[in-house]
């Protein structure tokens, strides 16, 4: 038993520390936050992206998609149908590389009591709860923001015009996918009744 002690220990070392780190994958490490202090979000994962959900406005956009097969985006509300990818990967970007462009001074008015949007936007477990406040007075077209219940700042107007995007925004416009493998068969009527 003496000699296999040192194993013993190192084994459950291990163990205690991979346990650790499973525990604690869904909380945004000390890196990352240092990496990305004036961004918007603490942490970007983009390989675990996988749920963008938008509402104002009475609609509610979800953007979802699965991570594990690499499928591409889908709107799941307000509608369930394809999305243009490139409009979801402009918005991935601006969420992406979204920063705070100032803090807010304290006498402000910043119309959280009324938010003009919520959302999340959810990367595996780690999941970022943001609101939209009113809009700021400076720069031209910024507005006030919140992650989860962090301190307000402002955002640029990039953000906010993507937040504030309705779902036809992300609508796929393609009648027919070129070289699609699912198109079986395509009918077009004419107004006379009959077909072409």
């Amino acid at each position: 038993m003496k000699r296999h002690a040192t194993t013993i220990i190192l084994f459950l070392v291990a163990l205690a520390l991979g346990v650790w780190l499973w525990v604690d994958r869904d909380k945004v490490s000390e890196g990352e936050r240092q990496r990305r202090e004036n961004n918007v979000f603490a942490a970007w994962r983009r390989e675990d992206l996988s749920r963008i959900e938008i509402a104002h406005e009475g609609e509610t956009i979800v953007l979802e998609r699965d991570t594990k097969d690499d499928k591409p985006w889908r709107m799941t509300s307000p509608r369930n149908e394809r999305v243009d990818q490139a409009a979801a990967e402009r918005l991935m970007t601006t969420l992406e590389f979204a920063t705070r462009v100032r803090k807010v001074t304290d006498d402000a008015i910043l119309g959280f009591d009324a938010p003009r949007a919520s959302g999340a936007v959810t990367m595996g477990s780690l999941v970022f709860r943001f609101v939209l406040g009113g809009p700021s007075p400076r720069p031209e077209g910024s507005s006030y923001l919140r992650v989860d219940d962090g301190a307000p700042f402002v955002v640029s107007k990039e953000l906010t015009e993507a937040l504030l995007a309705s779902s036809d925004t992300y609508r796929d416009r393609t009648v027919v996918p070129y070289l699609s493998l699912e198109l079986a068969r395509r009918e077009v009527k004419h107004p006379s009744g009959g077909f072409v």
